[in-house]
């Protein structure tokens, strides 16, 4: 009876607790239609990599051989099993993504309608114009990303160092983490080679994947990827921790 007695007691208007969150709806959109650009950007991303057989450095796997490293049958078989299971793992996440990429949509609609229908259409306007700009720069940002992995992954197949457990592979890694004694290893110069990101490319792009090679204009004024040219700085021994994956 005292509980009751008290809320009877209290006055004032609780309405504000069942309002519709504007503001909130605006931040799931931007939300959702940033999951769906990612989404499809990563989608061709992928579809990319497959076509010119290439395999993302954070879908490779990491086992290696442990008998018979001095067999190159043993050791290309053994590397056609991993390359069969990655690029199938490409195929099951392409398969998800075009499953996943209408339901997101729908719910970005959905609350789309909810929000035209709470405010005028000035309001709408001009919150829409700020979610564009948003959604622009994190596209941008995100091609550019992708687009550095990318290239950065042509130069592995170029260089011949998809997998860290092949000679060449092992030593540059060594040389990476333990740059005190990799800089001369058995009397040579040892030049770490890093890929280069390319520039945001601004014009518009004429098919899905061809932010990934960039325009004339970006190649043309490719720029590091801000860690440091090799010679230049020396770098302290740090641990190796595995970069978890990004989109």
């Amino acid at each position: 009876m005292a509980g009751a007695a008290l809320i009877n007691s209290i006055t004032g208007n609780s309405k504000f607790l069942s309002e519709q969150d504007n503001a909130g709806l605006f931040r799931q959109i931007e939300r959702l239609n940033m999951q769906r650009i990612a989404h499809d950007l990563h989608l061709w991303t992928l579809a990319e990599y497959y076509k010119v057989q290439r395999i993302p450095r954070g879908l490779r796997s990491h086992l290696k051989p442990t008998m018979f490293m001095e067999d190159v049958t043993f050791k290309n078989r053994w590397e056609a099993i991993l390359n069969k299971c990655s690029f199938d793992i490409m195929l099951l996440i392409m398969d998800r993504l075009q499953q996943e990429t209408p339901v997101i949509t729908l719910k970005a609609e959905e609350a789309e309608r909810k929000i035209r229908a709470a405010v005028s259409a000035e309001q709408f306007k001009a919150a829409q114009a700020k979610l564009d700009e948003s959604l622009r720069h994190f596209r941008l940002k995100l091609e550019s990303r992708k687009r550095g992995k990318f290239l950065r992954d042509e130069l592995d197949y170029t260089e011949s160092r998809v997998y860290r457990w092949t000679p060449r592979e092992r030593q540059q890694w060594r040389n990476q983490h333990n740059p005190e004694q990799g800089s001369t290893h058995r009397g040579g110069t040892h030049t770490e080679h890093r890929a280069e990101q390319v520039q945001v490319n601004t014009s518009a792009s004429s098919s899905p994947s061809s932010f990934l090679y960039g325009s004339q204009d970006s190649l043309g004024s490719i720029r590091s990827s801000g860690e440091g040219e090799a010679g230049n700085t020396i770098k302290k021994k740090q641990p190796y921790r595995r970069r978890k994956m990004r989109w």
